[in-house]
């Protein structure tokens, strides 16, 4: 019987980690949700910190090759670090191209290198950026409809708008039977369910849930528990618990939207679920429909950026 034989401890990892953790220099790090793009830049020495900055800015709005994102990052890194020698590191999320960012701040002049980050610059650009998440992620608005035809199909539909100019998130489905007011509480459980999965975890309980329908009864039946109109069936008061045990522990606000009123949320989420069912009825292939409905987002996208810059003039 052979026993393993003693290694020596691994002192280069060891090294490597003490490195990292007493390293200084100057941590830039980027973080993209929801269309937005959270970045935080960061001066260390060591374990202390000397300056740290951060900011938000739509995705769409960062420029060709994110060139407007680089040029405002370019000056936060002039106005915390200590001299043009010092180190840059770059730290960018998972699924962006690695050397991007590196490249665009050593092109303007920054000496910046592919060495790990310093760990107490990591440590504080993370913190930074939660604190930019937390703001974003403080309220979302979830807009809901249904549409029912006489082809025994019925259609939900609802738009996710987490503001601040980021991008809309739309949802649709259809299904064959049911009543319009199942189809009116699918559509608030479907939306409720979307929006809650693009919250992170640790900020889902935080953040201020509003739900938006134009059905009285639909949202009655959440409300109040036990009630429900004369001939509602068994498939709607199965639902509308099931919704209650969805939100349960969340901030929910259900609010009551007059219909075909106008209202961008309400008239987005009737037209997806006219736009799913007519599909269905239709037979026609999904990808028919996933063009319509992202024609229709960047249809909206678009008004709301023109809006916002007429506000800003």
């Amino acid at each position: 019987m052979t026993h393993p034989k003693p290694c020596p401890p691994a002192r280069r990892l060891q090294n490597s980690i003490d490195a990292a953790a007493n390293r200084s220099g100057v941590t830039v790090r980027v973080v993209n949700r929801q269309g937005m793009v959270f970045w935080s830049v960061a001066r260390t020495e060591g374990c202390d910190l000397h300056g740290v900055l951060s900011g938000v800015m739509v995705d769409g709005e960062a420029g060709p090759q994110r060139g407007i994102l680089h040029d405002r990052l370019d000056r936060a890194v002039r106005r915390v670090r200590a001299d043009a020698a010092e180190a840059v590191y770059c730290a960018e999320e998972t699924g962006m191209v690695p050397s991007t960012l590196q490249t665009a701040l050593g092109v303007r002049g920054h000496q910046t290198t592919s060495d790990y980050p310093p760990a107490h610059g990591l440590v504080a650009t993370g913190a930074a950026i939660q604190v930019q998440l937390r703001s974003f992620y403080r309220r979302v608005e979830v807009s809901t409809d249904a549409s029912a035809g006489k082809r025994g199909w019925i259609g939900a539909g609802w738009m996710i708008d987490f503001g601040q100019g980021s991008r809309l998130r739309l949802g649709q489905q259809a299904r064959r039977g049911g009543s319009i007011l199942e189809a009116e509480l699918r559509a608030i459980l479907l939306g409720v369910q979307d929006a809650t999965r693009r919250i992170p975890h640790h900020l889902v309980n935080s953040c201020e849930l509003v739900v938006r329908s134009d059905s009285k009864w639909a949202l009655r039946m959440i409300t109040q528990p036990g009630w429900s109109p004369l001939g509602a069936s068994r498939a709607a008061v199965e639902q509308a618990a099931l919704i209650r045990t969805v939100v349960r522990g969340l901030m929910v606000d259900f609010t009551w939207v007059k219909g075909h009123d106008g209202d961008r949320g309400n008239e987005t989420a009737d037209r997806l679920a006219l736009m799913s069912r007519r599909h269905a009825e239709l037979g026609l292939p999904t990808e028919v429909l996933e063009a319509k409905v992202e024609a229709l987002r960047l249809e909206l996208q678009e008004a709301g950026t023109a809006v916002q810059h007429a506000l800003a003039a």
